[in-house]
């Protein structure tokens, strides 16, 4: 099984643009989640935070696992 992934989907010449593009959502959405847990905190307290997060983390769980799950034959 060959799983798709960027240098083999991503053309050579553009992997430098996508790399920062990358980069700049990944390191761009950590000030963002920052900003909403400390909001939740404040509102609720941090159980609420980790409650939300909990429920967050287990529903983006069922799309990676059919991203990354075993193929269909």
């Amino acid at each position: 099984m060959v799983l798709a992934n960027a240098q083999n989907i991503v053309p050579e010449h553009m992997m430098g643009r996508y790399s920062a593009v990358s980069r700049l959502f990944s390191w761009g959405a950590m000030p963002l989640g920052a900003a909403l847990a400390g909001v939740l905190a404040e509102l609720g307290g941090p159980r609420l935070v980790f409650a939300v997060l909990a429920v967050v983390a287990a529903a983006a769980l069922v799309p990676f696992l059919r991203i990354a799950g075993p193929a269909r034959a």
